[in-house]
């Protein structure tokens, strides 16, 4: 792979190992290959820049960033005190990314005079939308790292998946407020206020996702073919599960009588959990047409069930939009069922579509009441 021989000078062979990429023009592909962080290769620059620029304005602050193939620390260089490095680093699609992500932030911490943190954790189920819970974590880490050299924050993104991810994004603005507030203080208090007499079913029904979000977290991945868009958000909404978590919104519901400011926000809940259970069942097909060819009867059900999923979203764009952004699921997963050989919807599909009733969403209870084709 061709590359700057002065440029390759200045990236320490013991530098951590790095999966890079290029573009073959002659092929239109983009090739991967194994090299080093280049992280003292930016740094190098940074400096460059502030040495020069310093010298006559010694107050100007420089940013630069702790980010992808140069999130690692680094090895030789050390950085200029007007540089501001913004690191973009620590997630939980697995527990040993968080883990490096944490080493990182300490090590940039004593390397760099001033830091803020743009994680992209928020960015875990925008591909597919799915309910993930992570707060305990989320909690302990805005702790440490606020108090750990941190000057501010911002982060990637808020995706406005508020019926699977509402309580992520209530947890994280209480903590830019306080970053040593209580969370299960402030979990409790946002079933409290939102979810009326039934509160403590909808608790229950949130640890529990908390719960299968940190088994997701806990498995071993294959490092060579892990990719972090494609980290089993759906995997753990097996119907079983799905029986399940219904059962704590149903009885949430019962306890609710007459509240009905209540039972609309736990149909709210119950759109996410509609949504995570097709999602689940498309993404099956998916992954054993990436093992095996669908037998035809196979591949008849999984169109059926891509129209229905089809349809649904649909449903939640136009009557329930807060509850999942399903426009940034469609961004994120539609092509990989177009490789499938999956097109978009049938005619049937689109015309059962165009007499559909403007239903609220959220009173789906069952995603096989959702409409489907005409047979």
């Amino acid at each position: 792979m061709c590359m700057c021989p002065d440029c390759k000078t200045l990236d320490p062979p013991e530098g951590r190992p790095t999966k890079n990429w290029s573009y073959d023009h002659a092929t239109g592909r983009t090739v991967w290959f194994d090299y080093v962080s280049i992280t003292d290769r930016m740094v190098h620059f940074y400096n460059s820049i502030a040495e020069k620029v310093a010298a006559e304005y010694p107050d100007v602050l420089f940013g630069g960033s702790a980010y992808s193939v140069y999130q690692a620390p680094p090895v030789r260089e050390r950085l200029h005190p007007n540089i501001v490095i913004r690191f973009v680093g620590l997630g939980y699609y697995t527990d040993e990314h968080r883990r490096r992500g944490l080493a990182d932030w300490d090590a940039w911490a004593r390397a760099a005079s001033r830091l803020y943190w743009r994680p992209g954790l928020l960015e875990w189920n925008r591909r597919k939308g799915t309910p993930l819970i992570y707060v305990h974590k989320l909690a302990e880490d805005f702790r440490h790292i606020a108090h750990n050299r941190c000057l501010g924050t911002d982060f990637d993104s808020c995706h406005h998946n508020w019926a699977t991810n509402g309580l992520n994004y209530y947890v994280l603005a209480k903590l830019h407020w306080n970053p040593d507030l209580d969370v299960d203080a402030l979990v409790e208090d946002y079933c409290r206020s939102g979810f009326g007499p039934g509160w403590r079913h909808v608790h229950r029904y949130l640890m529990r996702i908390e719960d299968l979000t940190d088994q997701v977290s806990a498995r071993e991945w294959d490092k060579d073919k892990f990719d972090a868009r494609d980290a089993g958000e759906t995997d753990p909404y097996t119907p079983e599960v799905v029986a399940e978590l219904r059962g704590y919104l149903d009885a949430a519901e019962a306890d609710s009588g007459d509240d009905l400011a209540a039972r609309r926000r736990i149909g709210f809940l119950r759109v996410g959990l509609d949504w995570a259970d097709i999602q689940a069942q498309t993404y099956r097909f998916r992954d054993l047409a990436r093992e095996r060819k669908l037998t035809p009867e196979e591949w008849a059900e999984a169109t059926k069930l891509l129209d229905r999923r089809w349809l649904m979203m649909r449903r939640i764009f136009q009557e329930e939009h807060f509850a999942v952004n399903v426009t940034t699921v469609t961004w994120g997963d539609w092509a990989w069922f177009r490789v499938s050989g999956w097109t978009g919807p049938s005619e049937e599909t689109r015309r059962a579509a165009s007499g559909q009733s403007r239903k609220p969403a959220l009173e789906t209870e069952d995603p096989d009441k959702v409409p489907e084709a005409a047979d």
